[in-house]
């Protein structure tokens, strides 16, 4: 019959659990906390188990999270630059990004897209285009916004905005 050698909590993890605790939003109190410390004063407390108790805090949302603005297109200002943004989700891990639209400099037929670091923590809802926005903006610049091609259409240019994009937009 196999034996299993007990291995503690090492201290990086007891640690790295203790900055789990003050950073995520749990339900545990003092009181349901005290008899896991008290196991780990004693060194009984087995590093699986700390592992599992990491990966579950680790899992639970951090506490004073912002909550950002939903996907879209955004006018910013940011260190004195001014534009239109478009602000997007990452479906790898949820979090939303926001992307600067530039117009190309070699006249090609795409808009330029940029990632703009620490823009989206700038933008509220009141920052949202409307589609009457958009359109002038997809008018001022020839480009529409939604797919960043060239409007080349005679009435997507009036419009600002492609036949398909509106629909999507609207």
């Amino acid at each position: 019959m196999a034996t299993t050698t007990f291995k503690p909590a090492t201290e990086p993890q007891i640690k790295f659990w203790e900055k789990l605790l003050e950073s995520r939003t749990h339900p545990f109190t003092e009181e349901t906390l005290a008899p896991v410390r008290e196991a780990i004063e004693r060194g009984e407390l087995p590093a699986a188990t700390m592992r599992l108790m990491i990966d579950s805090l680790q899992g639970m949302p951090w506490k004073n999270a912002r909550t950002f603005v939903a996907p879209g297109f955004y006018r910013y200002t940011q260190d004195g630059e001014s534009g239109v943004c478009e602000v997007r989700e990452n479906p790898h891990n949820k979090r939303r990004m926001a992307f600067t639209l530039h117009l190309p400099e070699d006249g090609g037929q795409k808009l330029d897209r940029r990632y703009a670091k620490g823009v989206i923590a700038t933008l509220t809802d009141d920052d949202r285009l409307s589609i009457e926005e958009a359109a002038a903006w997809g008018k001022q610049t020839g480009y529409c916004i939604c797919c960043y091609a060239l409007l080349t259409d005679p009435k997507s240019v009036a419009l600002g905005i492609g036949p398909v994009c509106r629909k999507k937009y609207a």
